[in-house]
């Protein structure tokens, strides 16, 4: 998911130059925006987070660059760019309030912006909020979950949807969701190294438990004031169900049957757990 030659990376470039132009950027253009990113990994508390910045006055955190599902073609068209700096410079002009410019986005979204020379050119001054996880295996559950029911947010089940009673558990599917989260986390920590840039850290945890100080990190990093009183609570609430600690368990269950070796440290011959 790092490195220009990486075949994913190629990928998603290529996703992009082949529905519009890209000549490289024009020179003499105006000085980079001061920009905030909040740099996702998915099911990290991303959406709710955003809300709070959004109305604690830090801006409005929208994910501007999807390209799937004709997010890309639909912006070109809206914006009527011939090239990918017309389309950039589009959602510039969207997003820019007095000098600042505030995106919400993961890995995937960012790779175009990095190596077709957008973050250089606009957002080297920006400021990088990193969102993970301290569990995450309840990460890449979480995500499953979404996958199989459709519902990733509160506002989802106000529009009537609803959770089922159940999810059946799926060990390659829930590890195929951990393996893309590990390697997404290590492509944003080879950005951060490689770029000397220092990221306002962030978990989930963290957010849940202390939404204030959390606050108060991106506040200090930014050097931006707080209001009095803060606002710390929105449309989107935790939608996590005894399912998912089910899966969890289930999971740890299968991975140590699988894992397992007869006579080794962990197990005996019987196949009993030693520990």
């Amino acid at each position: 998911m790092f490195g220009k030659d990486d075949a994913w990376v190629k990928a998603r470039i290529d996703y992009v130059t082949d529905r519009v132009a890209h000549p490289g950027f024009r020179t003499g253009q105006p000085e980079p925006v001061e920009g905030l990113f909040l740099c996702m990994t998915p099911r990290s508390g991303s959406t709710f987070f955003g809300a709070v910045l959004r109305d604690n006055g830090f801006g409005e955190f929208m994910e501007r660059f999807r390209v799937v599902k004709g997010s890309l073609e639909r912006d070109i068209a809206n914006a009527r760019a011939q090239t990918y700096e017309d389309y950039v410079s589009s959602k510039i002009s969207r997003d820019r309030k007095g000098g600042s410019v505030a995106f919400k986005l993961d890995w995937a979204q960012f790779v175009p912006l990095y190596y077709l020379g957008a973050w250089p050119r606009y957002f080297v001054k920006s400021h990088f909020i990193y969102l993970t996880r301290e569990n995450m295996l309840l990460q890449a559950i979480s995500r499953y979950v979404g996958d199989a029911t459709g519902i990733f947010h509160s506002p989802h089940l106000a529009e009537g949807k609803s959770l089922p009673a159940d999810v059946a558990f799926d060990f390659d599917k829930i590890t195929e969701h951990l393996r893309y989260l590990i390697n997404m986390m290590s492509a944003w920590e080879m950005f951060f190294a490689a770029e000397g840039v220092t990221p306002i850290r962030l978990t989930y945890e963290q957010i849940v438990e202390e939404l204030p100080l959390a606050l108060g990190a991106v506040a200090k990093a930014t050097g931006r004031e707080l209001p009095q009183p803060l606002m710390l609570s929105n449309e989107f609430k935790p939608i996590s169900t005894d399912i998912n600690q089910r899966l969890k368990n289930a999971f740890i269950e299968e991975y140590r049957r699988r894992e397992r070796y007869h006579g080794g440290a962990f197990y005996d011959k019987t196949g009993a757990d030693t520990r």
